[in-house]
């Protein structure tokens, strides 16, 4: 008998999404609020899940003017990839990060998906 489970695809991308070693944040376009992260951002930046779901992402880097102006650069479907930002942490520590972002629909919101 198999005991591996059976997975809708819903929960396979979930099970992708949370085992990943990048951090992965979804964010709405327009507010830059963050809408949904993964467990390895919460384990680098040290937020919990609700703490990220009431902050907007220019509140992670260390740069938020450079970072927002590159979020209004998201629009289209391509890859946009940023070789170097400075992010912190939630205790402050300031870390160089690489960011690939991609435009995306999520749950019908307009939105992009950052991968650090």
């Amino acid at each position: 008998m198999n005991s591996i489970p059976m997975l809708d695809s819903d929960n396979v991308y979930q099970q992708i999404f949370n085992l990943t070693h990048e951090a992965i944040f979804i964010v709405e376009n327009g507010t830059g609020n963050i809408v949904a992260t993964n467990r390895t951002a919460r384990l680098v930046y040290g937020y919990s899940e609700e703490e990220f779901l009431s902050m907007q992402s220019s509140c992670l880097s260390a740069e938020p003017e450079k970072s927002i102006e590159q979020g209004h650069k998201i629009t289209d479907a391509k890859l946009a990839r940023v070789p170097l930002r400075q992010h912190k942490k939630k205790t402050g520590e300031v870390f160089p990060v690489e960011v690939t972002a991609k435009s995306i629909f999520y749950n019908a919101i307009p939105a992009h998906i950052l991968m650090i």
